[in-house]
Order: C-alpha cells, then structure tokens, then sequence
C-alpha cells in the first residue's frame, strides 16, 4: 500500500478547526483567526515533513500534540475566559446560559443559605432577569420553577464558590467547567496507548463543534462528560469499584447518565468468570458497585426526605411545559410542529420513549452480552441515548454534541480485556 502523503488526523484537525473556529467571539475574531490557521499550516508542515522525512520521526507527534493542544486553547478555552470576563465587566444575567451557569449558581446560594433548591423558585434572582431582560417567556414559564438537575451540579461546586468569593469577591461555574475539560483532556489520551489515535481522540474531543461552543456558553455537558471519563479510565484498568464511584457521580450529576447503568451492570457481570454459579457473579457484581448504590442514596435520598414532591417534579416532570420542538430542536417533536401542533401542546413524548426504547435497549443489551467490550458499552449507551432524546419533547444542540463525544469515545477506547 502506498503510503498517504499526510494523515488522517491532519484532515480531522483542519475540519474540526473550521468548524468551531466560527463560534468563536466577535471581539476575539482578527486574533484568533490568525493564529488559529497559522496553527493549523504548521499542523499540516509538521505532517508533510513526517511522511517525507526518515530521521527524527518519534518528535513529530510530541510537535502534533502542542500545536493541537495551542488550538484547542485558543478555539475552546479562551472564549469561556472571554466570555468570563465580559459577564463580570457586565451584568450577571449576560454572556452565560440560563441552567448550567446562571441557575445552578442561584442553586448554590439558596443551599448554603438551608434552602431547598427544588422546592424554592426563581423569581427575583439572575435568572428572573436573564428570562425578563431577553424576553425568554415560554422558557421561564417553564424553568423559573424548576431546578432540573440533580445535586452534585450545587453540591460538588460548593468549595469553589466559597474560596473564589472570598479570594476575588465573585464566582462563575464556569471555572469548574474549564478545569474540568482540561482534566478530561488529559484522560482522554490515556484512554489509548497508539499516538495517532491520542492525538484523534483529542481532536475529535476538543474541538466538537456542537459540543465546543457550549464551553463557552456555559452548558453543562462537560461536568456530566468528567465524570463518565473518569469512569471509563478506572473501568479500562479493570479498577471497578472506583469505575462505579465515578459512574455514580455522573448519575448524580444528570439523568441522562441513567442510561448508561444497564450497559455497565452488564459489563461488570460479564467480566466475572464463566464456569461460576449465577449466585457468585450476582453476589461479585454486587462487591463491585456497591459504591454506585452508596452514593447515589447519599445524595437523592435527603432530598426525597426534604421534599419528595418537589424533587420529582423538577427532575422528572419540569418539561410538560417547555416549548414543544426545544430552543432549536431537532428531534421528532419537529415534526409534529411541522403538521400542526403549537409549542404549548401536550404530547405523550415519555410513553412514545418507553415503547421505542425498550426494545432498543433490548438488542443493545443482547449485542454487548455477546460482545462484552467497555467500546460496545459506551457505544450503545450512546445510541440508546441518542434514541430516547430523538423522542423526547425536545432534543437540543447540545445534545447532539453530547452524544457524537460518547461516540467518540467509544470508538477510540483502547481495550484491556484481561478477566479479572
């Protein structure tokens, strides 16, 4: 086979780039732009010479790593610092998303304060103004009662805000949210010990254009994706307690992580050995995520003592009200706009989901038992997942950027299938 004049990732890198460079801010656009594309020629120089060359090969993906590692600062972190920097200069309400950055910090407050975040509502706070200054009525008839995530979203940021105001005098979620994908940036090349595909990996990761953006913004997909990785690098390593630790966090964190426990329980299960009894594997499955079961009572049990009512609603049943279709949608509730219904209708979109999902869920569990990689699991976590939100009353941007990273993933998850 003749060997290709430049690689594979150099043609990710260059589409990736062009494709979240656009989001970048307009105030940051002349400078980054320049640095950006002069980034990504050094990129494709590096690639030529290292296909061309015969001496001095093993630095070439060490150049690769820091130029990639350059644009994703300039395309991803530096616009969230940006965007940091003008909602302080600015007003609270401004340059952040109205859940993962402006509500969830209401959220800390009303707790440090004793107060129940899913029972409270949010009028007369940053968000009451962010929906009344942008005009967003359908959305904050909808949300200004609700607290739709779960506990770890105000519970895990509790340390940061209160040294953050007491360092500097204000605080943003976002700070959490930079830290955790640069953290999430160094698990993900020890996911896989091949250079080339580290360096896809990272590419395909960082620079998500319906996922990178989002950063910025504020949405909290990355705090949710933290945890999964961390889940996946102990479960790689065949460290599965701390696998089911981290896999409680993120349960704890969003429901959508919910559909990934299946694949996991059958992941571990089968990992035991075949020649045991059906009692032994269950009675092993149980050592191994105890842990899950622990934390995730520790966190959803008080607040169900606190206020049952309350929890259920915010968590489960806050979107029978949310605009039809979402804030763009794409999934199937299109469709019914499309031949007629208004975005204030009702629709069983949760029975439609169970009716389609089940039997997904089925296949996909059927498929892993006979294929029991942590690939196959996080791969079909990613379609059941992509199935259910495509039925769901809304499936938004960020969503499809959530996906498409567990897809990401997946396939380039490294595999250690060594039975314990």
């Amino acid at each position: 086979m003749n060997k290709k004049i430049i690689s594979i990732d150099t043609i990710i890198l260059f589409l990736a780039t062009l494709s979240t460079i656009r989001f970048v801010p307009a105030k940051l656009r002349l400078f980054i732009y320049s640095i950006v594309l002069l980034l990504v020629g050094l990129y494709i120089l590096i690639d030529l010479s290292k296909n061309t060359s015969d001496k001095g090969n093993e630095y070439f993906p060490y150049y690769k790593f820091i130029i990639a590692l350059l644009i994703i600062f300039f395309v991803a972190v530096l616009p969230c610092i940006h965007r940091i920097g003008e909602r302080h200069n600015g007003k609270p309400y401004e340059f952040a998303h109205d859940g993962g950055v402006i509500q969830t910090e209401e959220a800390i407050k009303y707790f440090i304060k004793g107060k129940n975040p899913y029972h409270e509502d949010y009028y007369n706070t940053v968000l009451d103004e962010h929906y009344t200054v942008y005009k967003l009525d359908e959305i904050k008839n909808s949300l200004i009662h609700h607290y739709t995530y779960l506990p770890l979203t105000f519970i895990f940021p509790l340390p940061f805000y209160i040294i953050s105001k007491a360092a500097i005098g204000w605080f943003d979620m976002r700070f959490i949210y930079i830290l955790m994908f640069v953290l999430s940036l160094y698990i993900v090349t020890r996911l896989n010990q091949s250079t080339e595909n580290k360096i896809l990996l990272l590419i395909t990761f960082s620079l998500n254009p319906f996922f990178t953006y989002f950063i910025a913004d504020g949405r909290n997909e990355v705090f949710l994706l933290f945890w999964i990785i961390l889940t996946l690098f102990f479960l790689i390593n065949k460290s599965f307690r701390t696998a089911s630790v981290f896999l409680a966090f993120a349960c704890v964190s969003k429901l959508t992580a919910w559909f990934l426990v299946p694949f996991f329980m059958v992941y571990i299960f089968g990992k035991n050995n075949n020649s045991e009894s059906l009692k032994h594997k269950i009675i092993s499955l149980l050592k191994n995520i105890y842990p899950f079961i622990l934390i995730l009572l520790m966190f959803l049990l008080p607040f169900l003592i606190w206020d049952f009512s309350s929890f259920i609603e915010d968590v489960f049943n806050w979107d029978k009200t949310y605009p039809l279709g979402g804030t763009p949608g794409f999934g199937f509730a299109n469709f019914l706009l499309f031949i007629g219904y208004s975005r204030a209708d009702y629709f069983p979109f949760k029975y439609l989901q169970l009716v389609i999902g089940l039997p997904v869920l089925y296949y996909l569990l059927k498929k892993q038992v006979k294929n029991n990689t942590t690939d196959s699991m996080l791969i079909n976590y990613g379609i059941l997942t992509f199935v259910l939100f495509y039925f769901a009353r809304f499936f938004h941007d960020n969503y499809i950027g959530y996906i498409l990273s567990i897809l990401y993933l997946g396939f380039f998850l490294e595999q250690k299938e060594i039975d314990r």
